[in-house]
């Protein structure tokens, strides 16, 4: 399963890791269903796009008030405008099944 926003693209992969490329440049990089800690999904607002932020371990904690100007510039989260979010709360929920198919 494949999610393709603005700024980038996160592919869930059948052998248990996830692709994430951010920008056309990016070469991209894999991260395994074990390493993954959550998967934050933020609602576009009126003036300001959504976000899929994916944490590893190691990897950056935001505050729980932190907006899409925090996330937007990591390498592990994925913007994407408000038509798309319904696509990314589904992306959400195959992740999110995933990781917990793979914890089993």
């Amino acid at each position: 399963m494949k999610f393709t926003a603005y700024d980038g693209e996160i592919e869930l992969l059948p052998d248990g890791r996830v692709r994430i490329q951010k920008g056309k440049r990016d070469a991209g990089r894999m991260i395994a269903l074990k390493d993954i800690v959550s998967v934050t999904l933020l609602k576009p607002k009126l003036t300001a796009a959504g976000c899929i932020y994916i944490q590893i371990y190691g990897g950056k904690v935001y505050s729980p008030y932190a907006n899409v100007m925090h996330y937007a510039t990591d390498i592990n989260a994925i913007c994407f405008r408000k038509p798309q979010y319904d696509k990314a709360v589904r992306f959400k929920a195959a992740l999110e099944d995933a990781i917990a198919a793979h914890k089993e």
